[in-house]
């Protein structure tokens, strides 16, 4: 019986390009900002019943208190307050010693409404500066930097005054929207409005973490791409940047010391598992063909380790065996938490003497391993990725790299999994000549 993450892995079957081999999956980070901004708000009222009748009193021959008092049958002191605050609103006052209309309290009478210009904040705006999109969703699950040698892609939309005006109309339908919850139990209808923006209060950037897959021209070996979100606004800009060769685009290409085997000459695909997705939904026993196809020994899609590593509890083991040539790269702590489960009793770990990260890596294992036995072994030659989850699976893989027409390679694992317990009983005595 298959997991629902296991049922969700065609999300990792990349889209076929006509004239492109696939290469791999990669993520890219994308910029985006928060923002808050100081705005003009324009507050419309519409003016109240007894407002308009005093006012209307006022213009008709009212010219003091007591007769507007005696006209409405209402105690000097109260129409004093109502007086007062057409007074403060700068629709009435008092000149000569009568009370008169300002010329603002006529507009106000003859249109039935109060027209306010006040200073406000609209905050949490977000803002994707590769797409130029402005909303007010929530940045959720960002990175305040890049991680360290990933691809990322520079602004294309600059935060600056001239882009924030160039997007008013979508501003000013945020803020009106912000602004229904404050006058819904109002006694008398209020609507709010952006007027003007003034300035950028705050902003902060961070990074979202989107899924790319590569492809590589079959002719001229030019690259082509295709976010898993179906932006295509990131491919060009991606495309755009390594060809003027930004930094964060060029980190696409990894360092050319890795260790990798022989380019392979076609792409590695689990056709049967592919398949079987394609039935979902045509076919009564899609469900079992699918369960057949992932059990199968074939190739992992690219990505699709990761999830084996983060759901990998789910093999109840009680002894793995973890080697990879760079730790950092396949491991973290979420992974660690999983690996390191109640059923786990002994870990072994081989890892090249010559990365540089292995011993925060092998540090947070000693941490987070409480009972568990871990035996580390670190190494000179190791070029190839492989783990063992008891007799449950077992995954090895190797580097390999395709030349590109940047002159610069890029490298993927290809990797590929079974679930025989028997061949992998008989592979543990392998493993464990490690030393």
């Amino acid at each position: 019986m298959l997991s629902e993450w296991q049922k969700n892995v065609d999300k990792y079957i990349p889209p076929q390009l006509s004239g492109y081999d696939f290469i791999c999956r990669v993520p890219v980070y994308i910029p985006v900002q928060e923002i808050g901004l100081t705005v003009w708000e324009r507050r419309v009222q519409v003016l109240s019943f007894v407002q308009e009748c005093v006012l209307t009193a006022i213009r008709i021959g009212a010219k003091s208190l007591p007769d507007l008092a005696d006209q409405f049958g209402l105690p000097e002191s109260i129409m004093l307050q109502i007086v007062s605050q057409l007074d403060s609103e700068q629709l009435a006052a008092v000149s000569c010693g009568d009370i008169v209309l300002t010329d603002l309290g006529k507009k106000v009478l003859e249109s039935q409404k109060k027209v306010k210009t006040l200073r406000s904040q609209l905050s949490r705006i977000s803002v994707n500066q590769i797409t130029g999109e402005v909303s007010d969703t929530p940045l959720l699950g960002t990175y305040r930097e890049p991680p360290r040698g990933q691809a990322y892609l520079l602004e294309k939309y600059p935060l600056n005054m001239e882009f924030l005006r160039s997007q008013f109309d979508t501003l000013a339908v945020i803020y009106r929207e912000s602004r229904l919850a404050n006058v819904v139990f109002q006694s008398t209808a209020e609507s709010a409005e952006l007027y003007r923006i003034l300035d950028i209060s705050y902003h902060t950037l961070s990074y979202q973490r989107e899924f790319c897959f590569v492809y590589l021209n079959q002719a001229d070996r030019s690259l082509a791409f295709h976010f898993q979100s179906g932006i295509q606004a990131y491919a060009d800009v991606l495309a755009e940047q390594l060809n003027c060769r930004h930094l964060g685009a060029w980190n696409l290409f990894s360092p050319p010391n890795r260790p990798c085997a022989a380019s392979p000459e076609e792409e590695q695909l689990p056709h049967d598992l592919i398949a079987a997705f394609k039935l979902r939904g045509v076919q009564s026993d899609w469900a079992d063909l699918l369960e057949a196809a992932y059990y199968a020994d074939r190739p992992l899609l690219d990505g699709e380790l990761q999830d084996i590593l983060y759901h990998c509890a789910a093999f109840k083991a009680p002894r793995i065996f973890i080697q990879a040539p760079f730790l950092a790269e396949l491991l973290n702590d979420d992974i660690l938490r999983a690996i390191f489960s109640a059923h786990t009793k002994e870990v072994i770990v081989r890892y090249n003497r010559n990365d540089y990260q292995a011993a925060f890596i092998l540090g947070r294992m000693g941490k987070l391993r409480k009972d568990c036995v871990l035996t580390t072994v670190p190494s000179e030659d190791i070029s190839s990725v492989k783990f063992c989850f008891g007799t449950a699976c077992f995954i090895q893989g190797q580097y390999a790299a395709k030349e590109t027409v940047y002159k610069r390679r890029l490298y993927k694992l290809c990797a590929e999994i079974t679930f025989n317990s028997a061949q992998i009983d008989s592979l543990w005595n392998d493993l464990l000549e490690i030393g």
